[in-house]
Protein backbone atom coordinates (compact mmCIF):
# COMPACT_ATOMS: atom_id res chain seq x y z
CA UNK A 1 0.00 0.00 0.00
CA UNK A 2 1.36 3.30 -0.66
CA UNK A 3 2.21 6.15 1.31
CA UNK A 4 -1.07 8.15 0.26
CA UNK A 5 -3.26 4.98 1.46
CA UNK A 6 -1.71 4.26 4.68
CA UNK A 7 -4.22 6.40 6.59
CA UNK A 8 -7.29 4.51 4.86
CA UNK A 9 -7.34 2.74 8.08
CA UNK A 10 -7.79 5.99 9.79
CA UNK A 11 -11.63 6.53 8.36
CA UNK A 12 -15.14 6.67 10.29
CA UNK A 13 -15.97 3.20 11.42
CA UNK A 14 -19.60 2.37 12.52
CA UNK A 15 -22.24 0.39 12.22
CA UNK A 16 -25.29 1.57 9.72
CA UNK A 17 -28.38 2.04 11.98
CA UNK A 18 -30.37 3.57 8.97
CA UNK A 19 -30.45 3.96 4.95
CA UNK A 20 -33.25 5.62 3.70
CA UNK A 21 -34.36 6.33 0.49
CA UNK A 22 -34.23 10.18 -0.21
CA UNK A 23 -35.51 12.23 -3.93
CA UNK A 24 -36.58 10.11 -6.31
CA UNK A 25 -38.02 10.46 -9.60
CA UNK A 26 -39.63 7.83 -11.75
CA UNK A 27 -38.97 5.26 -9.69
CA UNK A 28 -35.25 6.04 -9.59
CA UNK A 29 -32.94 7.01 -6.49
CA UNK A 30 -31.05 10.18 -6.23
CA UNK A 31 -30.30 9.86 -2.97
CA UNK A 32 -29.71 8.53 0.35
CA UNK A 33 -30.08 9.42 4.17
CA UNK A 34 -27.58 7.32 6.56
CA UNK A 35 -27.42 7.17 9.97
CA UNK A 36 -24.39 5.48 11.66
CA UNK A 37 -23.23 4.75 15.05
CA UNK A 38 -19.69 5.35 15.96
CA UNK A 39 -17.23 3.91 18.77
CA UNK A 40 -18.30 6.89 20.98
CA UNK A 41 -21.55 5.81 20.80
CA UNK A 42 -22.96 8.90 18.46
CA UNK A 43 -24.93 8.76 15.71
CA UNK A 44 -24.21 10.65 12.49
CA UNK A 45 -26.01 11.81 9.98
CA UNK A 46 -24.99 11.17 6.17
CA UNK A 47 -26.20 12.18 3.03
CA UNK A 48 -25.09 10.19 0.09
CA UNK A 49 -25.77 12.10 -3.26
CA UNK A 50 -23.89 9.59 -6.33
CA UNK A 51 -25.91 11.32 -8.77
CA UNK A 52 -25.96 11.16 -11.91
CA UNK A 53 -25.17 7.07 -10.67
CA UNK A 54 -27.24 5.43 -7.92
CA UNK A 55 -26.25 6.50 -4.44
CA UNK A 56 -23.42 4.05 -3.04
CA UNK A 57 -25.12 3.32 0.12
CA UNK A 58 -27.59 1.41 -2.15
CA UNK A 59 -27.04 -2.19 -1.46
CA UNK A 60 -25.29 -1.52 2.10
CA UNK A 61 -27.38 -3.03 4.67
CA UNK A 62 -28.48 -1.86 8.69
CA UNK A 63 -27.09 -4.03 11.19
CA UNK A 64 -23.05 -4.14 9.73
CA UNK A 65 -20.19 -2.18 10.08
CA UNK A 66 -18.65 -0.02 6.90
CA UNK A 67 -15.49 1.83 7.24
CA UNK A 68 -16.30 4.87 5.58
CA UNK A 69 -14.69 7.97 3.35
CA UNK A 70 -16.94 11.07 4.72
CA UNK A 71 -16.26 14.79 3.33
CA UNK A 72 -17.59 17.63 5.90
CA UNK A 73 -18.86 20.50 4.83
CA UNK A 74 -18.10 23.89 6.51
CA UNK A 75 -21.17 26.48 6.71
CA UNK A 76 -19.46 28.91 9.19
CA UNK A 77 -17.78 28.27 11.60
CA UNK A 78 -14.11 27.24 11.41
CA UNK A 79 -11.04 28.10 13.49
CA UNK A 80 -7.29 27.21 13.78
CA UNK A 81 -6.68 26.56 17.59
CA UNK A 82 -4.09 25.43 19.73
CA UNK A 83 -5.41 22.77 22.54
CA UNK A 84 -7.91 20.34 21.90
CA UNK A 85 -10.96 20.35 23.83
CA UNK A 86 -15.00 18.48 24.19
CA UNK A 87 -16.64 20.09 22.00
CA UNK A 88 -20.81 19.56 21.48
CA UNK A 89 -22.73 17.36 18.95
CA UNK A 90 -22.41 19.69 15.86
CA UNK A 91 -18.93 21.25 16.60
CA UNK A 92 -15.77 19.12 15.45
CA UNK A 93 -12.36 19.18 16.10
CA UNK A 94 -9.24 17.57 14.25
CA UNK A 95 -6.12 17.56 13.29
CA UNK A 96 -4.37 18.23 10.00
CA UNK A 97 -3.08 14.06 8.86
CA UNK A 98 -2.16 15.39 5.62
CA UNK A 99 -3.03 18.75 3.07
CA UNK A 100 -2.87 16.93 0.45
CA UNK A 101 -4.68 13.57 0.37
CA UNK A 102 -6.27 11.76 -2.86
CA UNK A 103 -7.73 9.43 -3.39
CA UNK A 104 -6.05 6.16 -4.55
CA UNK A 105 -5.18 5.66 -8.66
CA UNK A 106 -7.51 2.78 -9.03
CA UNK A 107 -10.10 3.42 -6.64
CA UNK A 108 -12.02 0.25 -7.20
CA UNK A 109 -9.10 -2.22 -5.93
CA UNK A 110 -9.64 -0.59 -2.73
CA UNK A 111 -13.18 -0.09 -2.07
CA UNK A 112 -16.31 -1.99 -2.22
CA UNK A 113 -18.85 0.70 -3.00
CA UNK A 114 -17.18 3.75 -5.22
CA UNK A 115 -18.97 5.84 -7.80
CA UNK A 116 -16.04 7.87 -9.44
CA UNK A 117 -16.83 11.58 -9.96
CA UNK A 118 -14.99 13.53 -12.66
CA UNK A 119 -13.60 16.52 -9.84
CA UNK A 120 -12.73 13.79 -6.98
CA UNK A 121 -10.01 11.48 -8.56
CA UNK A 122 -7.47 13.73 -8.79
CA UNK A 123 -8.33 16.53 -6.06
CA UNK A 124 -6.49 17.46 -2.75
CA UNK A 125 -8.34 16.65 0.13
CA UNK A 126 -7.47 17.47 3.55
CA UNK A 127 -7.18 14.88 5.67
CA UNK A 128 -8.12 15.24 9.19
CA UNK A 129 -7.90 13.04 12.27
CA UNK A 130 -11.51 13.69 14.87
CA UNK A 131 -12.76 11.66 17.59
CA UNK A 132 -15.17 9.83 15.01
CA UNK A 133 -12.26 8.69 13.06
CA UNK A 134 -10.61 10.59 9.62
CA UNK A 135 -12.60 12.96 7.65
CA UNK A 136 -12.00 15.14 4.63
CA UNK A 137 -12.28 18.57 3.77
CA UNK A 138 -11.95 20.46 0.86
CA UNK A 139 -8.73 22.50 0.68
CA UNK A 140 -10.63 25.69 -0.21
CA UNK A 141 -13.25 25.73 2.43
CA UNK A 142 -10.78 26.04 4.82
CA UNK A 143 -8.97 28.89 3.74
CA UNK A 144 -12.05 30.82 2.93
CA UNK A 145 -13.18 30.15 6.29
CA UNK A 146 -10.01 30.94 7.91
CA UNK A 147 -8.04 32.77 5.58
CA UNK A 148 -5.15 30.66 5.22
CA UNK A 149 -4.08 26.96 4.47
CA UNK A 150 -3.14 24.41 6.69
CA UNK A 151 -0.40 22.13 7.32
CA UNK A 152 -0.18 18.61 8.82
CA UNK A 153 -0.05 19.15 12.86
CA UNK A 154 -2.80 22.20 12.81
CA UNK A 155 -5.60 21.64 14.93
CA UNK A 156 -9.07 22.87 13.75
CA UNK A 157 -12.42 23.53 15.52
CA UNK A 158 -15.71 23.76 12.95
CA UNK A 159 -19.28 23.37 13.03
CA UNK A 160 -20.05 20.56 10.62
CA UNK A 161 -23.05 21.44 8.29
CA UNK A 162 -22.88 18.27 6.58
CA UNK A 163 -21.27 14.86 5.81
CA UNK A 164 -21.53 13.40 2.49
CA UNK A 165 -20.56 9.48 1.94
CA UNK A 166 -17.26 8.95 -0.99
CA UNK A 167 -16.25 5.90 -0.66
CA UNK A 168 -16.98 2.84 1.60
CA UNK A 169 -13.47 0.76 2.49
Amino acid sequence: MSGKNLFLQEFVSGLLVSNEIGATYKGEVYDRFLKVRVNTGHTLPIFDDSWPAKPISTNLSIGHSYRLILVSSVNEYLAHFSSLYSVGAHEWEGVVLSSTWQLPHDPSQLFSHYVPRQNELRRNWVLLSTPYGGVLMAPEEIEDATGRSVQVGDQLRWVCSRLDLLAVI
